[in-house]
Formats: structure tokens, C-alpha cells, sequence
């Protein structure tokens, strides 16, 4: 099964991006 890693992967990735993002921000 590899939909976990990927779907793991992707959050991540998200997260990060959200985190850079709020950095930005404030």
C-alpha cells in the first residue's frame, strides 16, 4: 500500500507550506 505514504507525504508537505505561510504573515 503506498496511498498512506503519499497521502503522508502530501500533509506534510501541506503543513509545511501553511507554516511558511504564517511565518510570512506575522
Amino acid at each position: 500500500m503506498t496511498w498512506p505514504m503519499i497521502l503522508g507525504r502530501d500533509a506534510l508537505l501541506s503543513f509545511n507550506i501553511h507554516l511558511t505561510q504564517f511565518n510570512y504573515k506575522y
